[in-house]
């Protein structure tokens, strides 16, 4: 028998395809042990449940999704599927895991990802969020399953449109049109501003695709039947009367109440987004400036001073944004500004230096997209960094694409992967320490919770976590729907800083 190198090749390549999803796996698997239970997770888990079977987290899910849809919100799935993973740790684990490594897989695939070098990069990207955004988001089951799952499903539409547009032959089925309006329904039960945005990116996509071909593609049809549905379920609930009245979401009522809101969101979208998300921004400005001068041309023209312009943003801008982060009071005209300029710098990039069909397309509808599921969040308050990990997404789809391109061809930057891995590595394993110091955290206050309540106490000090910015709500007092005696809060809580904690605890012993 001979060997045939080709399929040797092949085989060895899906081998190491297989090992690597695993290991990405086995790592988000690792740093879930730093994913407490915390904030509103424990006011939808039940600690007293003597009998458990298979329709419990069912039944569970059910109940608290009614009382949800009538008190707060139409967020259906979202809410649903925090209650249904609460009864059991490892499964909402194996779940939360599952839906962040489609999330790194998808935007490997989509933007053409070659190699382990781009594929760490990713990885990298997509788990060294800023604190706060991981607090609100991957640590906090509440905050992921409302704001996480619509990027996955954000991330689905993309890889078919991008397809759609970008193929020649893309035929409609039976199955794709239900796959399409299950996807359009599903995205719009999670979050509001996904909601609205989705709506009009369906409805503008199918527009364009009819103007283009000159006849009614069906699968983009039944996706925005499905969002439609779905933006009615979602608009519906009658949770949506108490908006304004119940402390939490508030709607202004003037023209000066608005442009305090407005200033007020895109400051903190722009904060998380742009000035402390330094990975992203660096890696995305510094692609993008290597794009710009490679495709400058040598004499002078108009889109030689375009692109000067557009590389004096990507070396301004950034550092402008860091700046202005660091400053106690923050100047409105400046921070926007700022962003714009930033914005119109990638748009001018992606449009004048790549010049692969796909990659450019991707980078045009992610920023377009940027605009218009940002444009909701804008009139309502309160705007958290949860908010942002959408945003996050489209940011490390650009930069991937950015740095992707502006590697072609260059010997220098090829000889540096094995830099770049090594980086991207000591990244995940700084990763991978604070969630494991904050996940030892949430073992001992449980120890402490635990023999607190065998003493009968009815005030129990804990410690707060090693990274609490990473932890959202680890003070809250909903803790007191999850510890008590006979009825929730009949115990109370305080929480002492976790340095100060150690101190008094070693000085003691």
């Amino acid at each position: 028998m001979i060997n045939n190198p080709t399929s040797n090749s092949a085989r060895k390549k899906r081998i190491l395809t297989i090992l690597t999803v695993l290991g990405t796996y086995v790592f988000l698997l690792i740093i879930s042990y730093g994913f407490p239970v915390t904030g509103d997770d424990w006011f939808f888990t039940p600690s007293r449940l003597t009998d458990v079977s298979w329709k419990t987290p069912f039944a569970h899910a059910f109940k608290m999704l009614v009382h949800t849809y009538n008190k707060t919100s139409g967020r259906v799935l979202g809410n649903f599927l925090v209650s249904f993973t609460s009864l059991s740790k490892i499964m909402r684990e194996l779940i939360r895991c599952g839906i962040i490594l489609l999330i790194i897989l998808l935007s490997y695939r989509i933007t053409d990802g070659n190699g382990l070098t781009e594929y760490l990069l990713g990885f990298a990207l997509l788990i060294s969020l800023p604190g706060k955004i991981a607090g609100q988001t991957y640590s906090w089951a509440a905050g992921f399953f409302n704001y996480v799952p619509p990027a996955l499903v954000y991330l689905l539409y993309t890889g078919y449109i991008q397809r759609l547009f970008c193929e020649e032959k893309q035929k409609d089925s039976p199955l794709l049109c239900f796959w399409l309006f299950l996807l359009g329904l599903c995205g719009q039960l999670f979050v509001e501003n996904v909601t609205l945005a989705f709506c009009v990116i369906s409805a503008s996509v199918l527009l364009i695709e009819t103007i283009r071909t000159k006849r009614l593609r069906l699968s983009l049809l039944s996706h925005l039947i499905g969002t439609i549905i779905g933006g009615v379920i979602m608009f519906l609930a009658p949770g949506y009367q108490n908006v304004g009245n119940e402390g939490y979401r508030e709607i202004p009522h003037s023209i000066a109440g608005m442009m305090s809101v407005l200033r007020d969101n895109f400051h903190t979208l722009s904060k998380y987004l742009v000035g402390l998300n330094y990975l992203v921004i660096i890696l995305l400005c510094a692609s993008g400036f290597i794009l710009c001068l490679k495709s400058r041309p040598s004499k002078s023209s108009a889109k030689k001073r375009i692109l000067s312009a557009a590389m004096l943003c990507f070396c301004v801008c950034p550092m402008l944004a860091f700046g202005l982060n660091r400053l106690d009071r923050y100047f409105f005209a400046l921070d926007l500004l700022c962003d714009l300029l930033l914005l119109a710098a990638v748009f001018i990039t992606a449009v004048l230096c790549i010049s692969e069909r796909r990659s450019r397309f991707l980078c045009v509808f992610c920023i377009i997209s940027f605009v218009v599921f940002m444009a909701p969040l804008m009139a309502v308050s309160p705007v958290g960094a949860r908010n942002c990990y959408f945003f996050h997404v489209l940011l490390t789809l650009l930069a991937l694409s950015f740095f992707r391109w502006a590697i072609a061809g260059s010997d220098l930057i090829k000889k540096l992967r094995p830099v770049i891995c090594l980086a991207c590595c000591l990244v995940l394993l700084g990763n991978a320490v604070i969630y494991i110091r904050n996940g030892k955290a949430e073992a001992l206050r449980k120890q402490l919770t635990a023999e607190a309540m065998e003493r009968g106490e009815q005030t129990i000090v804990l410690p707060n976590y090693p990274y609490p910015s990473y932890v959202h709500g680890g003070n809250y007092s909903s803790i007191e729907y999850f510890y008590y005696y006979e009825k929730p809060k009949d115990i109370h809580f305080t929480f002492v800083p976790y340095k100060e904690w150690v101190q008094n605890n070693n000085h003691e012993s």
